[in-house]
């Protein structure tokens, strides 16, 4: 099934703890099947917790389907944008796919990419995480 980002940006946006956003798929040369993305940035840098990763999937779950639930929801201190404004979704998607970006001169912050690099190996970053609260 293939949605919008937008669709999600909607229901996520909404809530109070939330800033910003960037939803994004993954799909490795190894994964048979794409899997989506969600990368928040938190108001006041507040700490993601698992329960507002649960309110997140069930308010998507509820607003829109069970397939718009992100596999993943992560937290990361900066969103990529243009410097008109807009979201750099597909370079986050080659990012985490794997793949290698040149900045152009359009992004507004370059710096922010590196955070997403860590998250090619997005399994062992879930392991890593769900380690790090036990």
């Amino acid at each position: 099934m293939r949605f919008g980002s937008a669709e999600i940006y909607e229901v996520v946006q909404q809530l109070p703890y939330i800033e910003d956003t960037i939803c994004v798929g993954q799909r490795r040369e190894r994964d048979t099947d794409e899997s989506v993305v969600l990368f928040v940035k938190m108001v006041s840098n507040q700490k993601l917790t698992s329960a507002m990763k649960q309110d997140i999937r069930d308010r998507i779950r509820q607003a829109r389907s069970p397939r718009h639930v992100p596999r993943y929801i992560f937290q990361v201190p900066e969103i990529p944008y243009t410097i008109n404004g807009k979201k750099i979704e597909i370079a986050v998607k080659q990012i985490i796919s794997g793949q290698a970006i040149t900045p152009s001169g359009a992004v507004a912050n370059p710096e922010c990419f590196s955070h997403y690099k860590e998250y090619v190996e997005i399994e062992r970053r879930e392991a890593e995480e769900a380690k790090a609260k036990l």
